[in-house]
């Protein structure tokens, strides 16, 4: 199959995308790159194809399958492949004897890297680019897919090792972040290689969006089995048709069975209703949400709980919480001023969503 005959139009975009992908579904996860690079070499001009994955904090691009023990990293401030990674637009530049094109990779909202190809052309034409889109979209599919039966994809990522504590809570996290065109939803833990007990949970749905974030006491792997059995009950009840206050109140009553009142989380859950741009924000000890709009910020305003999950009953029928809801943006007629909410102003957990 050849590229070049295949990135003139819609029909041949569909194609490319679609001949690659059964390809790179066969491959055994260590052989991505080398089928990749075997169907992008079918262009006469293709002479060099290279994978950049992000590192967990952010700060590097980490090639993948690097040959013979050697690690290509660069870094995300102040290289081309960093512009493509932050700006996520397509970015060509000339080298010795040809040209290097560098396109983003990424799934819905999630920056997965940067997919580097190098040509003997100088200029490459605006079809091609078209094409390594399409191209760089199918491997991104696959690069989250393998995350999930190797560690190929993540071993490459990890500028260092990740503590015992950071690996149970980042296998809780959901993607890093999603985006629809009526909000956009994004999430980091900080230190990314040291953070535990601190974490953060979304779910998009047909009516509403779910948003929690945790953080749970103490540190270490102690802080990380209290943060994931909290985020199991939650996303249980939540599953079952529960909304903010019954997800805390299971949470709750799950921790204080296990810990006996001795250990805790402080929760912060929300709903937000994608029609009218109501949000529901249920606090049990949390640091408090905030609001910005424009140049403006200032505390989203929530239900409290009394007292902290799993020290006794936080948010319960016999301490029901004060229904609490504010006008987020989302859902709001078109004119409003986009808003950001986030969770978090302090090192740990933050989670941010932002209203178009």
């Amino acid at each position: 199959m050849s590229v070049s005959g295949l990135v003139g139009g819609v029909v041949g975009l569909k194609e490319l995308s679609g001949g690659l992908l059964p390809a790179m579904n066969e491959a055994m996860p260590h052989r991505l790159v080398p089928v990749l690079s075997e169907f992008l070499f079918e262009h006469p001009g293709a002479r060099e194809v290279s994978v950049l994955l992000a590192d967990y904090e952010l700060r590097e691009l980490r090639l993948l399958s690097p040959n013979d023990g050697e690690q290509l990293t660069l870094p995300v401030e102040g290289s081309s492949a960093g512009q493509c990674f932050i700006g996520q637009v397509v970015v060509s530049e000339p080298v010795d004897g040809g040209t290097a094109v560098l396109v983003p990779l990424s799934l819905r909202a999630e920056r997965l890297g940067v997919l580097r190809v190098l040509f003997d052309e100088q200029p490459v034409e605006p079809g091609l680019l078209l094409g390594l889109a399409e191209v760089a979209l199918a491997t991104s599919y696959v690069l989250v897919a393998c995350g999930s039966c190797s560690d190929v994809v993540e071993a490459a990522r990890r500028a260092e090792p990740l503590s015992v504590a950071a690996e149970m809570q980042w296998n809780l996290q959901p993607l890093r972040a999603f985006s629809t065109g009526q909000f956009s939803v994004a999430g980091q833990l900080i230190p990314a290689y040291e953070v535990g007990g601190d974490c953060y949970d979304y779910n998009v749905d047909l009516e509403h969006l779910d948003l929690s974030s945790l953080d749970a006491m103490g540190h270490g792997v102690e802080a990380s089995v209290l943060a994931g059995l909290a985020t199991a009950v939650m996303r249980n009840t939540r599953r079952a048709g529960g909304g903010p206050v019954a997800q805390l109140a299971a949470a709750d009553r799950q921790l204080l069975e296990q810990f006996g009142g001795e250990q805790f989380v402080t929760a912060l859950a929300m709903r937000l209703n994608l029609a009218d741009g109501q949000i529901e924000v249920v606090n049990a000890g949390h640091l408090a949400p905030w609001r910005v709009r424009g140049a403006y910020e200032r505390n989203v305003r929530s239900i409290s709980a009394t007292h902290w999950c799993g020290i006794r009953p936080a948010v319960s029928s016999s301490n029901p919480a004060r229904r609490c809801s504010s006008n987020s943006g989302p859902g709001a007629p078109a004119s409003r001023t986009p808003s950001v909410t986030s969770t978090s102003r302090s090192p740990g957990c933050t989670c941010m969503l932002w209203a178009r």
